[in-house]
């Protein structure tokens, strides 16, 4: 089986706030770009996507690695294999073994070099000066409409950036042993 054999349609009944738009062949997708519940539209049959908020136009491998969270040669080999109707392994599944076989952190080397948070990095759990404040309304509840809960801000450093190559993005801190190795 092969990446035309994908069922999309059965892929997107099960993806939350997916719906078909009546027409057959598009379905309105929450836009895992801008955020925008009813302006992704996916034609299942030409396999690709159009946001109509932010303009982000996509095929199939972009559009299911972009929804997962997934890297594209990732998505591009597990659905270049998929059969017809499946729609990827069961998260929930994954997630109880995870948690069954209990989780071992890495080995970080000792003076492992920690790299720096975006310059206009702005932590959302703080009380800032009200012309900033005014910007981080749409961030914080964004981040809260995920069911990410204050606690769960702070305790994880979780902020956004305002300005720079990451403007306009909710900026989630990855420390390992104390070090912040990444941010995504």
């Amino acid at each position: 089986m092969g990446v035309h054999d994908f069922d999309l349609a059965a892929y997107l009944r099960r993806l939350p706030g997916a719906r078909p738009t009546g027409l057959g062949t598009e379905w309105i997708v929450p836009c895992p770009i801008c955020g925008g519940r009813e302006h992704l539209y996916v034609n299942v049959e030409r396999r690709c996507g159009h946001c109509f908020r932010c303009d982000w136009r996509t095929g199939l491998i972009a559009l299911l690695a972009t929804l997962e969270g997934r890297p594209h040669e990732e998505v591009a080999h597990r659905v270049g294999r998929l059969d017809a109707g499946a729609v990827g392994p069961d998260l929930e599944a994954i997630r109880g073994r995870v948690f069954a076989l209990g989780a071992r952190g890495a080995d970080v080397p000792t003076g492992a070099p920690s790299i720096a948070l975006p310059d206009a990095f702005v932590p959302l759990d703080r009380l800032h000066a009200p012309d900033v404040e005014r910007h981080l309304a749409p961030f914080r509840a964004y981040v809260e409409s995920r069911g990410i809960s204050m606690d769960i801000i702070r305790r994880h450093g979780i902020g956004c950036a305002l300005a720079g190559r990451y403007a306009a993005r909710v900026i989630f801190p990855v420390h390992l042993e104390g070090h912040l190795v990444a941010f995504q």
